[in-house]
């Protein structure tokens, strides 16, 4: 059995500003009867200009324990039921032009910066998974695009960077 909940409120502040709340509550009950609940919010401020956005924000989420790692029949242990979710943090910062900055070329770009915790390892030499880890790490994404009449092209990179790891 699980249930969730997500409310969302944004509110114009001025001429160019927005603030947008939100949260999740996410209920879950695993086989065993042991519950999970979560709370996730959200933050973001907006700036909004007529040829682009920028944008800050944090969330939190969370993913449940693969069921594989809690509860199956194997002969092998694979995790067990007392499997925490991992969570992970997120701060990041966006910009977003809509092609009329320079007249056909589409730029969304963000920068940010995660903290992972709870994360599920695998250990291969026992067959079992459990909470071991936390990661902290940066990161940048760039998506262009660029429109000409038919010509048209597009470029998308990602790079990652592990500040830390435990």
């Amino acid at each position: 059995n699980a249930a969730d909940a997500f409310v969302q409120i944004k509110q114009r502040l001025g001429g160019h500003f927005v603030v947008n709340m939100g949260g999740r509550y996410d209920w879950k009950e695993r086989r065993s009867g042991k519950t999970v609940t979560e709370l996730s919010p959200r933050f973001a401020v907006i700036y909004n200009h007529r040829r682009f956005n920028l944008k800050a924000s944090y969330s939190h989420s969370f993913v449940d324990a693969p069921y594989f790692y809690r509860s199956n029949n194997l002969d092998v242990e694979y995790g067990s039921e007392d499997l925490e979710p991992e969570q992970l943090n997120s701060l990041q910062l966006s910009f977003l032009s809509d092609g009329k900055l320079l007249k056909g070329l589409f730029i969304d770009a963000g920068i940010y910066y995660n903290v992972a915790d709870n994360v599920i390892l695998f250990d291969f030499t026992r067959s079992l998974a459990y909470n071991a880890a936390k990661k902290k790490f940066l990161g940048f994404e760039f998506l262009s695009r660029y429109t000409a009449g038919r010509f048209s092209s597009e470029l998308n990179m990602t790079v990652q960077k592990l500040l830390s790891g435990e």
